[in-house]
């Protein structure tokens, strides 16, 4: 696998794995919207839409995911900023050695209100799965919202150029 596959795959099985942890938290939620950057590699891509369409294939309460993009010099995300900001601050103070000692690490990165941290165990092949769908055809490069929800037991992705509302 190459590289930027590889990124790519992990990036939307962290997400995959965050949005179960949603619903495990959350069970009332029926819709979900999250924000990316529009960094087309990391979060624009039909690998991270097959991810999010796999997820609401596999669970039972959230109908609808919608994902969000920033529009690039735009910094609409500015807790994510701050968190990552303050990670990186605890991060200069340890010496880390392990994956375990990164995730006490960032368990002690906030004491008032802490980072709920998940650990990835397995990282799941989307981008076979995508090669077999028609989500390449978005043009991702355009595209500020996708919305994907689940109508009976069919998955649609629905692409909006323009508009974030």
């Amino acid at each position: 696998m190459r590289a930027k596959q590889a990124a790519m795959e992990m990036t939307a099985s962290a997400v995959y794995r965050m949005l179960q942890e949603v619903e495990k938290i959350c069970p009332e939620i029926d819709t979900l919207t999250i924000w990316s950057d529009s960094c087309i590699p990391q979060n624009k891509n039909s690998i991270m839409s097959t991810a999010i369409t796999h997820f609401l294939l596999n669970q039972t309460k959230i109908s609808t995911v919608q994902q969000k993009f920033v529009e690039p010099g735009h910094s609409a995300v500015q807790e994510v900023d701050n968190i990552h900001s303050q990670i990186e601050r605890r991060l200069k103070t340890m010496e880390i050695n392990s994956p375990v000692a990164l995730l006490k690490a960032l368990q002690t990165v906030n004491i008032k209100n802490p980072f709920l941290v998940l650990q990835l165990r397995q990282f799941l092949d989307f981008h076979t799965v995508a090669k077999k769908t028609n989500l390449a055809a978005i043009p991702y490069n355009k595209v500020r919202i996708i919305q994907c929800f689940v109508y009976f037991s069919f998955f649609y992705c629905q692409q909006m150029v323009g508009s974030d509302s």
